[in-house]
């Protein structure tokens, strides 16, 4: 599994760039530099629901055809 989630990994989990942006923005996180570079699934977790983050890597997991 890949230790980054991506723009694209938020996005198969049904959220939209705009929500994204403003929860970014929220929390005074650099939403451009997210885009460009995605996050460590480290600093998702210090900034966002555990259980969330958990699932947004489950599911990128099963994408790249991981269990």
């Amino acid at each position: 599994m890949t230790d980054r989630i991506t723009v694209d990994d938020l996005r198969k989990v049904t959220l939209c760039v705009k929500g994204l942006r403003r929860y970014f923005n929220e929390r005074g996180l650099d939403f451009k530099d997210f885009v460009k570079n995605g996050m460590t699934v480290e600093d998702a977790m210090l900034h966002g629901d555990e259980a969330f983050i958990r699932r947004v890597i489950e599911m990128k997991g099963q994408g790249d055809g991981e269990q």
